[in-house]
């Protein structure tokens, strides 16, 4: 095992990168001082030296150029200390310490902590080393489905926008396709036609998804924005809500844009919410992803939320803090940890169609399966986002059938799937397991009291054999 505490950590920072990189290396630390356990220590190293080393017998050296590394991008530090902005208040992707180097695509921290679990084995000696599996009931990596519901009513206004959209892009062929599949769902709601039919998929799977749901009220400011576009009391919202809610699905906060700074206001949403559908959500996205690193996340949790998962890439898909991973938030500006966790949005369809004028459907998926692929290999959790407006109805030929071979694909991967807020409650559980030693020599896992429904099992360790359940 490892000591959780970080020897010559330079201020709350740096104790926190290390706590995150030991956290993503699933090594479990030592419940107390007594337990003999590797002892971590920071180093000041040149910058072609090893970010982790093994110091010696019982002793590992993290460099302090690793853990600044964790800080700018796990903890997003470059993006908190950025002042450029986009049209939409937003941190441009520019901005973001991977796009800067081009690492996007990969877990970029990854590395670090595979790194760490290495060292740790090596300079254990006779020391218990416990790492923990990744993924609740044996799976190896875990995804989430989510979708944010941003239309309800005026569905003709924004069937128009996307054919405009398409024709201005000089895809005439398919803006005609797009109006013709919008001729074909009349008469009727093609919005609740969409959502039925994407139920209808995740349904088949046994996929139970995170919807973000608009809980502002809306103006006429609001609908020239696109920010606000319909009433959480109005007579089709109620229906949808009732219908998602009724199929297993998490409901949370689709955030409005003056929420953005306000955590009055964000309360204020949830608590709309809440009385809307029955129970306070804990999860949170912003519309258009429009957050102020780390602002916006501040206000969350001091609005009540459990989690966020708003930190990814509007313009392109990619892993913008470096994981593929739950990480909790640290403020740059404060010093110190949010009671708040961040799921990153890994994958969007808009960032496709949108921002890189690729229209064909089902590159989306390919693209979605390729991040898939790259956060199995890295047992982690791939966080997906698919607009329930993107139909066939609203203006997406062949969007269905791409939206149906993602789901399957994902599905016989064999990844845990659970709406993001199981997800967040089952890895702050896991980050809270602790191990002891009994006097028999045994090595045993522990945790905190209010998380004890959870199982967890070592993973390649040498005092109990993997899938071995020690803590219930």
């Amino acid at each position: 095992m490892i000591r959780l505490a970080l020897e010559g950590a330079a201020g709350a920072g740096e104790q926190w990168a290390f706590e995150t990189l030991v956290d993503v290396a699933r090594l479990v630390p030592a419940a107390t001082g007594e337990v003999p356990a590797v002892r971590a220590v920071r180093a000041e190293a040149a910058s072609t030296a090893p970010a982790v080393v093994v110091a010696g017998d019982g002793l590992v050296r993290v460099s302090a150029r690793a853990l600044e590394r964790i800080l700018d991008v796990a903890g997003a530090g470059r993006e908190q200390r950025s002042g450029i902005r986009d049209r939409h208040g937003r941190v441009p992707s520019s901005e973001s310490a991977v796009v800067q180097e081009g690492s996007e695509r990969t877990v970029a921290l990854r590395i670090l902590a595979d790194a760490l679990r290495s060292a740790v084995r090596e300079a254990a000696g006779p020391r218990p080393v416990a790492v923990v599996a990744p993924w609740p009931d044996g799976h190896r990596w875990a995804a989430a489905f989510t979708h944010d519901l941003d239309v309800v009513t005026g569905w003709p206004l924004f069937a128009a926008m996307r054919w405009a959209e398409l024709a201005g892009k000089g895809r005439l062929a398919r803006a005609g396709r797009a109006v013709a599949s919008t001729v074909q769902s009349l008469p009727g709601d093609p919005v609740r036609q969409g959502v039925e039919a994407l139920l209808a998929l995740e349904h088949r799977s046994g996929v139970r998804a995170t919807w973000f749901v608009l809980a502002g009220r809306p103006t006429l400011t609001s609908w020239r924005r696109g920010d606000i576009t319909y009433s959480l009391e109005s007579s089709r919202a109620r229906r949808l809500l009732d219908r998602i809610a009724g199929g297993g699905h998490e409901l949370g906060l689709h955030g409005s844009f003056n929420t953005r700074d306000s955590a009055e206001l964000l309360a204020e949403e949830r608590a709309r919410l809440a009385a809307a559908v029955g129970q306070s959500p804990q999860g949170l996205r912003q519309h258009f992803l429009r957050m102020a690193p780390v602002a916006t996340l501040r206000a969350a949790a001091t609005a009540g939320f459990a989690y966020d998962s708003t930190f990814g890439f509007p313009d392109r898909n990619g892993f913008r803090l470096g994981l593929a991973d739950i990480v909790s938030v640290w403020d740059a500006v404060a010093g110190q940890v949010v009671n708040l966790q961040e799921a990153p949005l890994v994958w969007m369809d808009r960032a496709l169609s949108k921002y890189q004028g690729v229209e064909d459907p089902h590159k989306w998926t390919d693209d979605a399966l390729e991040l898939a692929s790259v956060c199995e290999a890295a047992q982690g959790l791939w966080v997906g986002l698919w607009h329930p407006n993107v139909t066939p109805a609203l203006g997406f030929p062949g969007s269905l059938e791409a939206l149906d071979r993602l789901i399957s694909s994902i599905v016989a991967r064999g990844p845990y799937l659970a709406p993001l807020g199981e997800i967040v409650a089952w890895r702050r559980a896991r980050r809270a397991v602790r191990g002891r030693v009994e006097g028999d020599g045994r090595m045993v896992l522990t945790g905190d009291d209010h998380l004890g429904r959870w199982k967890f099992t070592l993973d390649r360790s040498g005092d109990a054999e993997p899938g071995e359940t020690l803590l219930d």
